[in-house]
């Protein structure tokens, strides 16, 4: 009995990984990509999508995981720069299925970066509240 319901769920557990592309830059936000200062580590973000049979839940949206590594990092700062972008991101996505559940992904990883290249002078505007 145990190895049909073993049998069973291997027949309906499904799975996938995808790589969707590298780019140069990817920013959901308006950038001067003049002078750019790349923050010291490269973050994640997600954004997922959840079905149930035919009928989706919640949609995932590529704008969403970009800036939620963004605003990771933002958070995790101490200093008030407002990092605003990603540099060489790399973007990929994968699904997996238990029965009638799917849920998919898609991921952005990649080094935040900062339109103002001297931070000093984006510091005292932040302060200054423009």
């Amino acid at each position: 009995m145990g190895k049909i319901i073993l049998l069973i769920l291997v027949l309906f557990l499904e799975s996938c990984s995808t790589r969707i592309g590298d780019f140069t830059v990817i920013s959901t936000r308006n950038s001067n990509i003049k002078n750019w200062k790349r923050a010291p580590d490269r973050v994640e973000g997600s954004s997922c999508s959840y079905w149930l049979l035919f009928f989706k839940l919640k949609g995932w949206d590529l704008k969403d995981a970009i800036e939620d590594a963004v605003d990771t990092y933002n958070k995790q700062r101490k200093t008030n720069a407002n990092y605003e972008s990603l540099i060489d991101p790399k973007l990929s996505s994968s699904w997996f299925t238990i029965l009638l559940f799917t849920r998919s992904c898609i991921y952005a990883e990649g080094t935040p970066s900062d339109s103002w290249y001297e931070t000093t002078e984006r510091e005292d505007q932040i302060k200054k509240g423009n």
